[in-house]
């Protein structure tokens, strides 16, 4: 496959060269109806061994007997031509191979479309390659003819999420909040000394594994997040310690998201909640909500307000970031 119609005689008079023994034909969609069904016609009917095209061949073209294709210069198409043209062989029960050929210096993206080839070769993959192929060029405007967006560049849940949001945002009537800036200086922060992740012996699936991830970011309540570890368990066993850690980390994003606050640290025994310091509570709700904390605490006022309170020492970890919970909670 050469996608170049105007040197694709001079890749066929070079091919001839190099392998006098193997029979060539070229076909193209430049070529007169008739002349172009003849070499099709004659390729079906093993009259000669190898067809010399451009990308007509992924309009359709059945040929069971064709077991082998070399696409030149894979680099410039994108992941759904790559997809189709690589269908073209492997339509019997004959072992099929795809060679993508690629020029040195290739770009990052281009690789990453052929990456993208190499993980979804199973059947019935058609799906996740196109998601993929959304991900890579990027969502075109919903009300315009653009076909290629900056998805790449937020990644493509967070492009649904910020769709969801407005499309809530004009069902409510009030779209003031689509203007609100969402830069990572206003972004809430979440840290903690413990690796956060599905062990990939515990769900050894890599799909399965990020369909999980992608469901734990929407789960909006902590109810649904012990749901769901429920189900955890019963799909896949006991949940793991670093499983736990994830699923107490969610706990805490939605917790800090409804105090609105800036930033939550457990570190080494010590909880640090920061407000935003445009969305400071009021300093009786403030008051009410320290009174309730057994901990030692203190309150340092910089740039914007900090509680910092003292965990029990005598707590593990895991339990020192369950307390945390707790607190917030209050």
């Amino acid at each position: 496959m050469h996608n170049r119609v105007q040197t694709i005689e001079t890749v066929a008079l070079e091919l001839r060269r190099e392998m006098p023994d193997v029979s060539f034909m070229v076909g193209h969609a430049q070529m007169p109806e008739h002349h172009l069904e003849e070499v099709m016609k004659a390729f079906v009917e093993h009259e000669f061994q190898v067809l010399i095209c451009t990308t007509i061949i992924e309009n359709g073209i059945d040929i069971p007997n064709a077991n082998t294709i070399l696409i030149d210069r894979a680099d410039t198409f994108g992941i759904a031509q790559l997809y189709q043209m690589r269908g073209r062989v492997g339509r019997s029960n004959r072992r099929a191979y795809a060679y993508l050929l690629v020029p040195k210096g290739s770009t990052q993206i281009a690789k990453q479309r052929l990456e993208a080839l190499t993980q979804y070769d199973y059947l019935g993959a058609g799906f996740q390659v196109a998601l993929r192929d959304l991900e890579l060029r990027g969502a075109g405007t919903i009300l315009g003819t653009k076909q290629s967006g900056i998805i790449q560049a937020i990644g493509f849940n967070y492009y649904n999420r910020l769709l969801g949001r407005a499309i809530e945002a004009v069902e409510d009537g009030d779209t003031s909040v689509l203007y609100e800036e969402d830069s990572p200086a206003t972004r809430q922060s979440i840290k903690t000394e413990i690796d956060l992740y599905l062990p990939g012996e515990y769900i050894d699936n890599d799909e399965e594994r990020l369909r999980i991830y992608r469901r734990l970011g929407e789960l909006a309540t902590l109810e649904d997040i012990e749901e769901f570890e429920n189900e955890l368990s019963d799909r896949f066993g006991p949940v793991p310690e670093n499983a736990r850690w994830l699923l107490l980390f969610f706990k805490v994003d939605l917790l800090s998201k409804a105090k609105k606050l800036k930033n939550c640290t457990v570190k080494r025994g010590i909880m640090t909640i920061e407000y935003d310091a445009t969305h400071t509570p009021p300093k009786a709700e403030i008051l009410r909500f320290s009174g309730h904390i057994s901990e030692p605490l203190r309150f340092e006022a910089a740039k914007s307000l900090k509680l910092i309170i003292e965990l029990d020492p005598e707590l593990d970890a895991l339990q020192q970031f369950e307390r945390a919970i707790e607190i917030l909670s209050l």
